[in-house]
């Protein structure tokens, strides 16, 4: 086969095995299934072997051989894409990095991340965003991002994890007055759910506020209160400590395949620049 034809297969194969699917495949791929299909039967007849075995509703397990080429693939993948690295950085063309922050890790942790990469900015098209922990890991599996900072400590085949610090949630303000909730799917929401579940409030009012730096500012003028990071509480305003079950934690996520050298340099560097070492 020639070695052209042999990178759609790769890339196939890898997803398959990532996301466990042939549709979340060709989700991910943006083909149809049967193009993944095909081009998986075209592994295995050059394989000699099979490489999934197919189970109930949709989903695939891979064989001892389909792990073995999926290891072999994504060396190969990477090969290519250092390659395409080392071409890029001739041609002077900024590497693509495309990270995404939890919006309390963006207040907490960006900061230091963007520090830490100052030194070769020029190297990379850099996009920062802010969003939620579920957006990310849908963002980063599906590797239309390159790094991620989250605050659930999820689970997920297509995503590798590192914990980076701990992150004290409080109760900041008046808890009489307006409750100002995350958006679902938040780390914090989760957290303002466990609260409210566990002592038993039903707050009177409350509003939803897809954005903590707006909770802060609402926070700062004396208005509502709020779970939120201790880090991030405006002087002033009023805590309550919720105990050790609020202690959480930040990750970093990456795609487990996909990265090329210089995104992996660029997401170790953001890494060592975050990371708390919490024994000393």
């Amino acid at each position: 086969m020639p070695a052209h034809d042999m990178f759609p297969l790769l890339r196939t194969l890898a997803a398959v095995y990532e996301t466990g699917q042939f549709t979340a495949a060709a989700d991910e791929l943006g083909v149809s299934q049967p193009t993944v299909s095909a081009r998986i039967a075209a592994l295995e007849a050059e394989a000699g072997v099979p490489l999934f075995v197919r189970k109930a509703k949709s989903d695939v397990e891979p064989t001892a051989a389909g792990t073995l080429l999926y290891r072999a693939a994504a060396t190969i993948g990477d090969t290519w894409r250092d390659a395409c690295d080392e071409a890029v950085r001739a041609s002077r063309t900024a590497v693509r990095l495309r990270a995404c922050f939890s919006l309390t890790a963006a207040c907490v942790l960006m900061p230091a991340a963007l520090k830490a990469l100052e030194p070769r900015l020029e190297r990379y098209d850099l996009t920062f965003r802010a969003v939620n922990s579920d957006v990310i890991v849908d963002l980063v599996g599906r590797k239309e991002a390159e790094f991620g900072v989250i605050e659930k400590p999820v689970i997920n085949d297509a995503i590798d994890r590192v914990t980076l610090c701990s992150d004290e949630l409080v109760l900041a303000g008046d808890p009489s007055s307006v409750w100002l909730v995350r958006e679902q799917g938040s780390g914090v929401r989760y957290y303002t759910d466990l609260l409210c579940k566990t002592e038993g409030i039903v707050p009177g009012r409350s509003v939803t506020v897809a954005s903590n730096a707006s909770i802060v500012a609402a926070l700062a003028s004396g208005f509502g209160c709020s779970v939120v990071s201790r880090s991030i509480v405006p002087d002033g305003v009023p805590v309550r400590s919720l105990g050790r079950e609020f202690v959480r934690r930040f990750y970093a996520v990456t795609p487990r395949t996909g990265l090329s050298r210089d995104q992996r340099r660029a997401a170790e560097t953001m890494i060592a620049a975050m990371r708390v070492d919490e024994r000393a």
